[in-house]
């Protein structure tokens, strides 16, 4: 598991060419245009519509005091949503959207969150127990806490679901600077 030294140190230039390089190491189809897309205004109005009827309904007509987008980039989930304080707890460092106020780990825990999200996230947690537990004690019993995961759906090419798109995946993770040119 990493150290929280080590995540903030891996997370450093989030998205940036070196943090793109690092990736494709482990994970040969991580490409720079995969990476350019996240955290952009198509995707983040989007998801951010998700967040808004998901507490139109189960919350309708609620100003929030405070919102916390932990693990949260620059806090671009927050940009819609009426509350008091709006912050983001991000391991990056990236500077925060305007309005949004950055928190370092130990602000986190200072007092309790009326809505706690955690977007994409814990898909690249080693531990996401251990987070989870960290994450609740942020909040309290009136706490409201939204979690999102990515759904994403394996891309097909001209070659369907049959042996040989398995075929032609295998090679390409053989060959990963090919893979990268396929980006």
């Amino acid at each position: 598991m990493l150290t929280s030294e080590q995540l903030c140190k891996f997370y450093a230039g989030y998205r940036d060419e070196t943090y793109v390089q690092q990736r494709q190491q482990f994970e040969p189809g991580y490409t720079a245009i995969f990476n350019a897309s996240l955290g952009g205004d198509a995707g983040m109005t989007e998801r951010r519509a998700v967040l808004a009827h998901a507490l139109a309904v189960h919350c309708p007509n609620v100003e929030f005091a405070s919102v916390l987008d932990h693990g949260g980039d620059r806090g671009q989930m927050l940009r819609d949503l009426k509350a008091s304080r709006k912050a983001v707890y991000d391991v990056s460092q990236a500077a925060p959207d305007p309005g949004v106020e950055s928190l370092s780990a130990s602000q986190v825990h200072a007092a309790p969150w009326t809505l706690i999200l955690s977007c994409h996230v814990l898909e690249h947690l080693i531990s996401p127990d251990d987070y989870l537990h960290d994450l609740i004690a942020c909040g309290d019993e009136a706490s409201i806490f939204f979690f999102e995961i990515p759904y994403e759906p394996a891309k097909t090419t001209f070659l369907n679901q049959t042996y040989f798109q398995k075929v032609w995946l295998k090679f390409l993770i053989r060959n990963s600077k090919l893979l990268t040119k396929f980006d």
